[in-house]
């Protein structure tokens, strides 16, 4: 009986709101694992560098991708009104 269910159901495609979803999770998964490896890679290096220097260095390199980011994509200013 269980299988005949799934013999006669037929799998639904995925809508383009779906697909968009599925890549916001993917995302931010991928996001949250990169934010937790910071931490223990952040104690290994100021074990051998300066705290300054990877304090400057990581705001930095954070904003230089930010900027290459908004450069490539070009997105519209929001307007006021």
């Amino acid at each position: 009986m269980l299988i005949n269910f799934f013999c006669r159901h037929k799998p639904q495609t995925l809508t383009s709101r779906q697909t968009h979803e599925t890549k916001g999770m993917l995302l931010g998964f991928v996001g949250v694992v990169m934010f937790s490896l910071t931490l223990p890679l952040t104690r290994i290096a100021v074990a051998e560098l300066s705290p300054y220097f990877m304090t400057f260095g990581r705001s930095t390199l954070a904003g230089i991708c930010a900027l290459l980011l908004f450069v490539m994509t070009k997105p519209t200013l929001p307007s006021l009104f």
